[in-house]
Formats: C-alpha cells, structure tokens, sequence
C-alpha cells in the first residue's frame, strides 16, 4: 500500500525566522527616526550657552562696570533666561569673576624660558601691556573699590581671579625650582606677594607708570631677595 506524501512543514526555518525578525527589527528604526527626529545635543547646547554669557557678563563688566551689570543684562546679552544663569552660578559675582579671570587668563600666559629672570620678566611686562591695552587696570580698580561692600564678590574675586593670578605666578616659580634655580623651601606665598603688591599699588593708587623700568626694577629686586 503506497502511503500519501505529508505536506511540507508550516514552520519556518531558522534561517528564514532571523531573516524575518532582523527585517521588523530595520522596519522599527525607520519607523521611529521618521517619529523621532533627531535630538538637539544637549551638552553642546549648554556649552554654547554657558561661553555665551561669559563673554556678555565680560563684555558689560567692560562697558558699564560691575555695580552696573545685573544678571538680567547678562541673560539677555546672551540670550537666555535668568534661570540658566542661576543653575550654573549662586550669584552675579560668581559668574562676572569667572568671565574675567578667563579673559585674563587667556590673554597673560605662563612663559618657560628656561630662565627664572626671563620668565618674570616676560610675565610682567605682558601684564603691563594687558594694563595699559585694555580697561583691564580701571576694571580691577572698580572691582576693588566694590568688595569692600559686597562680600559675595569678595570671595569670587578671591578665588576666581586673585587665585588664578598667583597660580600662574606659582607655576613660573616651580620651573625655576625643578631648574635648580631656587631652592626648595623658598616661601612661596611671600615671593608671589612680591611680584603682585608692588604691581597692584601702581594700578591702584596711580602714582607712577607700569613700563619696562619699573618691570626690570621689579624684578632685580625680587630675585636679589629670594636668591641671596
């Protein structure tokens, strides 16, 4: 007796069933990049945000002084609101003193000469130049003048600018240390005090020029007091 031939099977192979199932799996990411357009980047977006009112809070800190400038201006300079601002920074001291130890910061840089006396020579007179160039000596005067009656600044102005000041000065001072050319147990805080109050009594009281006598004055003084 001659059997009847089975049907062929209704299920499917396994080759055929990763087939199906990659060609849904391509089917849902177009369905949902058609739904779901590509998103901003957040991270860019806020480091964008974030230069932008730096330079604003700069740029009016330049144009109108500190008392004048309010977080509003800076916002709208910038162009965001007032609670961006507020989610990055406590205060209006806070972000001014960040805007300006930055554009300081990036226009007197570190020099490595491979000599102490060169490199805070370089140091110092650049910093004249910045002085004289720009408001830069008008705008720490207004500064000065405005911590003593604002102890939010006085803090950010501490620990922005005046610490990223002495920093760099530090850092010309280690050069000169890892060169041999300063002992090891040099008191530090008083060197760096050297270099800046002499500079500082200038800018502030205005009695007499910051030009390159005073520069090499300065610095022949400095080092025959720390070195002897």
């Amino acid at each position: 007796m001659v059997s009847n031939p089975q049907p062929p099977s209704q299920v499917p192979s396994e080759a055929a069933s990763e087939n199906l199932d990659s060609k849904k799996l391509d089917s849902k990411k177009l369905n949902s990049k058609k739904l779901n357009p590509k998103q901003p980047d957040v991270r860019r977006r806020n480091q964008q945000a974030h230069q932008a009112i730096l330079k604003a809070a700069a740029e009016l800190l330049d144009e109108i002084g500190y008392a004048n400038t309010t977080v509003s201006e800076i916002a709208a300079r910038a162009g965001v609101s007032n609670k961006t601002i507020y989610r990055w920074w406590p205060n209006k001291a806070a972000v001014v003193m960040e805007a300006f130890a930055r554009q300081t910061g990036n226009i007197i840089e570190v020099p490595d000469t491979g000599s102490l006396r060169e490199d805070l020579l370089t140091f110092v007179r650049a910093s004249f130049i910045v002085h004289k160039t720009m408001k830069f000596g008008a705008t720490i005067a207004n500064l000065v003048a405005a911590i003593q009656t604002d102890s939010a600044l006085a803090v950010a102005f501490r620990e922005q600018f005046i610490a990223q000041r002495r920093m760099a000065v530090r850092q010309i001072f280690d050069q000169a240390i890892k060169r041999g050319e300063l002992p090891e147990n040099i008191d530090l805080e008083m060197a760096i005090d050297g270099v800046y109050a002499p500079i500082f009594y200038r800018l502030l009281v205005g009695h007499a020029p910051l030009d390159d006598q005073f520069a090499e004055s300065l610095v022949e003084q400095l080092l025959s007091g720390i070195i002897s």
